[in-house]
């Protein structure tokens, strides 16, 4: 069951406070302890949901990333979020949204914690050199008619440093926004996100600017992971349609609209 009234702390997700913050009806933010994952929460009962809806957990057991990875979250110290929007016609939908979501999470993050994150083509934000937010945006299709009924946009975002920190496995990699927790921090970053996507214009060239400029793998040269392989490159620009164009070290150019890539230090 969803939770909608929790024990008073520094810094714990309200969805009254949040609701309030960012203009939504309190019926569409939906807050739970624990779920298994908030993008699945969506598609699961999506028929029941409005758009815009946003679902928000304090902990996820099965929360998912991008090629099939695990999701990690920590209890009282993150943001697990994942909102209903309708789906668009255009093939390259996908990839606009979790690259214009990117932009409007930087934003809010750098509104609310005076933090300017820096984005990884094309779904990760990166602080200090350290991962603090990843973005995955999936389709959801009726089983009755086999339509796009609408997207789920799932957001993790790493707010505080975990109470016992990051397993091995990702110490050296993850990175957080605050050291401790800051009063309403958390409720004030989702607000933020909520409100710039209620605002968000994919055809406005402003996105597609903001993005260029906070990209971190622009003139740097990368590791392009596509199809089980990977390849030198140098990241060269980003086009209208969000692709990453790269030159590969035996002189050949390509415009990657799917894949992931890695900065090489």
């Amino acid at each position: 069951m969803p939770i909608y009234n929790v024990y008073n702390n520094i810094d714990i997700l309200n969805n009254n406070i949040i609701a309030e913050k960012s203009g939504k009806k309190a019926e569409n933010v939906i807050l739970f302890e624990s779920v298994d994952s908030t993008n699945n929460y969506i598609k699961q009962n999506f028929k029941s949901l409005s758009y815009g809806t946003v679902v928000i957990a304090e902990n996820q057991t099965a929360g998912k990333g991008r090629l099939g990875r695990s999701f990690l979250s920590f209890n009282n110290s993150g943001i697990y979020m994942s909102v209903y929007l309708k789906a668009l016609e255009s093939s390259e939908a996908s990839l606009k949204i979790t690259a214009a979501a990117a932009v409007v999470i930087s934003e809010a993050i750098e509104k609310c914690a005076k933090k300017s994150p820096q984005i990884k083509w094309v779904n990760d934000l990166i602080l200090e050199n350290r991962k603090i937010c990843g973005i995955l945006c999936e389709g959801i299709v009726s089983p009755e008619s086999a339509r796009l009924e609408g997207i789920v946009l799932g957001i993790g975002i790493n707010v505080y440093k975990p109470e016992n920190d990051f397993s091995d496995e990702i110490k050296d990699i993850a990175g957080y926004i605050a050291e401790k927790p800051c009063e309403n921090l958390r409720n004030d970053i989702v607000a933020e996100i909520l409100k710039g996507l209620d605002d968000l214009d994919l055809e406005n060239n402003s996105v597609l600017e903001e993005y260029r400029e906070r990209s971190c793998v622009l003139g740097k040269e990368i590791l392009v992971l596509k199809n089980g392989e990977s390849k030198k490159a140098k990241a060269l620009e980003i086009d209208e349609n969000f692709h990453l164009k790269v030159l590969y070290s035996d002189g050949l150019e390509e415009s990657l609209s799917f894949g992931e890539v890695s900065i090489r230090v």
